[in-house]
């Protein structure tokens, strides 16, 4: 099993991925146990539910962005790079090659983080 700080990026946004399908099932599940006797309680975890798979489809569509060689990157300049939940510099570099970012020492959470990238447009 690798450690954390041994996974590529793009293994950590799989990661984050599969998490928030996995949080977005569990609210789901929560939601449906609660609709009979429960119908407000239940309507809560569907939207929560629903904001779960809005942050995969971004996570989704960042995978795609940070893949070597996408075409999503290439001509799209980046202009900030912040880590959610870091109120630190962030540093980070664009190239040829694609984005690279050092993470901090001390992530955000234990579990998975997110990265806003600024000035990209994802067709």
């Amino acid at each position: 099993m690798k450690t954390f700080d041994s996974l590529t990026e793009q293994e950590v946004l799989a990661l984050a991925i599969s998490l928030e399908e996995e949080d977005a099932r569990i609210y789901e599940d929560f939601a449906d146990g609660l609709q009979e006797n429960y119908p407000e309680q239940s309507a809560k975890f569907r939207a929560m539910r629903r904001e779960e798979d809005g942050h995969r489809h971004r996570l989704l569509e960042l995978y795609k962005a940070l893949a070597t060689n996408s075409p999503q990157l290439q001509g799209q300049k980046i202009g900030q790079v912040t880590l959610l939940g870091h109120d630190g510099k962030l540093d980070w570099k664009q190239d040829e090659t694609g984005l690279t970012v050092t993470m901090p020492a001390q992530p955000p959470c234990d579990h998975a983080f997110a990265l806003k990238i600024s000035g990209l447009k994802l067709s």
